[in-house]
Formats: structure tokens, sequence, C-alpha cells
């Protein structure tokens, strides 16, 4: 066998050290990325919502900062959930919405597996945060909380409870979700919009919310016509668009109007179906380029039309952080 020179064996390591010190280089400045995607449709004859569940890797497409991106893997993840439950229990919350609030909650819990997880949180009052415990165990916590309501502070501070919530589901596991009951606007916080919107989307967090009375009731006049568009003037909650930025949403049903004899029961068959979401999403996986600053994120589904899929039936996050390894690997 012929011997190699001593030059040519420190040419050859030199080289090995350059080519490995490329591939780390690249490993480095990009990170695995997995998040959640929920897909519905309509289904007109039953006229129920529904999960699409046969969806593959080939049927979705992603643009990150408006560039197409490959993706490794897709599939519906099952594994167990954690759901930080926010109640708004503020003085300015009336006994009725408070009952609706944890009625629903409990209502949620329902739907869950055996496995899944909720923690509550009180947002307006002493003594914020309870531990994650199973499905039964909180319905327990919110019968209690309906025949002992917490005593509440003036302050509605709906945004530290979001914080506390998020501070309770870290280490972040893949699906956690935060959901509040309760009015989505914030009074007295110490954290602000911006923190609250950075830590959800750092975390990949989903918000949903559901609010039991009327943002608009104030705002417009007795006899406006529904028909028509809400004047540019009216607000809305600033957390309708950090959920909508999470790729859910906070509705409005006003009390009086789940009151109506049928409306509750049609409500607690919507709550189903976002749990369905919430339980069973997909886990989309694809690599990212490690950065600080948020990046853009569209999902669509290839023959959408076809398969009777709605832009506004694709849920995932607009924007997101670079991912840590620790997020991909926490489930």
């Amino acid at each position: 066998m012929a011997r190699v020179s001593r030059n040519a064996s420190l040419s050859f390591f030199a080289l090995f050290l350059l080519f490995a010190g490329q591939a780390f280089c690249q490993q480095s400045a990009s990170l695995l990325c997995e998040i959640p995607v929920v897909v519905t449709r309509f289904n007109v004859s039953s006229r129920t919502v529904e999960p699409v569940k046969d969806l593959r890797v080939s049927d979705f497409e992603i643009r990150l900062d408006g560039g197409p991106h490959a993706l490794e893997s897709a599939a519906v993840d099952s594994s167990p959930k954690r759901i930080a439950l926010i109640l708004d229990t503020s003085k300015r919350v009336p006994e009725d919405e408070w009952t609706f609030e944890v009625q629903m909650a409990a209502k949620l819990t329902e739907y869950a597996r055996p496995e899944d997880r909720f923690a509550i949180v009180l947002g307006g009052a002493e003594g914020v945060g309870m531990a994650f415990e199973s499905p039964a165990n909180t319905r327990q916590r919110l019968k209690e909380l309906k025949s002992s309501r917490p005593v509440a502070v003036d302050s509605a501070r709906i945004y530290d409870a979001l914080l506390a919530a998020s501070s309770l589901l870290s280490p972040v596991r893949f699906g956690d979700t935060l959901f509040l009951f309760g009015r989505p606007e914030d009074l007295g916080s110490k954290a602000d919009l911006n923190q609250i919107t950075e830590s959800i989307l750092r975390n990949r967090l989903r918000l949903y919310g559901e609010s039991f009375y009327d943002p608009l009731a104030a705002q417009l006049p007795s006899n406006f016509d529904p028909n028509k568009p809400i004047p540019s003037a009216v607000s809305i909650p600033k957390l309708v668009n950090v959920s909508a930025a999470t790729g859910y949403y906070i509705s409005f049903h006003a009390a009086k109007t789940l009151n109506i004899p049928g409306q509750t029961r049609l409500f607690e068959s919507f709550l189903g179906d976002l749990y369905a979401g919430v339980a069973e999403p997909y886990r989309l996986r694809f690599s990212q380029p490690s950065t600080n600053a948020p990046i853009k994120l569209a999902v669509s589904i290839k023959d959408a039309q076809s398969r009777e899929i709605n832009e506004s039936d694709i849920h995932y996050p607009r924007s997101i952080y670079a991912c840590s390894q620790s997020a991909v690997t926490a489930n």
C-alpha cells in the first residue's frame, strides 16, 4: 500500500476542517421549525364544520417572506395538548357573562381527551393561576368558581393574565393553546400589547377567545342597519388582531343572545368544532433561517377549491420567530 506524504496528510486534514466548518455553519444558519395548522371545511349536506385530516406533505404549500419554501413533513398530531383557560373575573363583567364564562369553559373541557391538561388563570382577580390538571379536575375547579366567584379588583388585567398563562406553558410544547373566556379589552396591566404579541408568537402559542357581550353596542346607533359596513370610527379590541396573528379568532356571543332558546346548544357545538382543532392540528415541519426578526408565513392547500376548502378555513400563525431546537423536541 502506498504511503501518503506528511504534507498531503496535512492538506487533506485542512480540507476536512474547511468542509466540516462550512457544514456546521450551514446547519447553524437554519433550524427545524414546527407549527400547528388547522384545516376545516363546511359540509353543506350536514351543515357542520368538519376537520380535514387526509392531507399529505404534497398537498401543502408554504411561503416564507413571500418566497416558496420546502416542507419536510406534515401529519395530524394527536399528542396530548395543554390549554390555559383565561377567565375575566373583573368588576366590569356582570353575573350573566361570568356564568357563561365558567359554564362554557367547563363545556370546552368535556370535548377534551383524558390525556389533555388544563390550567386556569384569572384576569382581574387576586391569586392569578391554578396548575395544570385533568379535564375532570378542571371542571370541578370551574364548578367551584361558579358557586364562589373570586373577589375582583377594579382593573381588568387581561394582558397580565395572558402573560401569566404563557409562563405556565414554559417550556413550550407543540400545540400549546391560550383560550380566553371574557372581555378582550385590558385595563391596568403592567404588560403591554407588544409584549403579549411577541410572547405569544415567539412561543408559537395559539390564542382563541370567546366573549359574552357585544363590543359594538355602545358604539353604534340603535337604528344601525347590520347589512351596512361598520363605520371606520368603530374600534375593535386589539387582542382580536393578536388572535388573528396566531391564525385563530376571538368571537362575540352576547349573553342575551345565548339565552334565546336553542342558541346555547348551537354555541356548545361550535366549541366542539374549535376543540377538534386544538386537539389534533397538522404538525408542519420545515427548516427556517436563523433570525431574530419575525418572518411572514403563508400556508395554502393545493386544489383547495376542488377540496371545498376556503382560504379562511386554513388556520396558522401569520408570522413566526426563529425556532429553537428545544421547541421542536418538546413533545
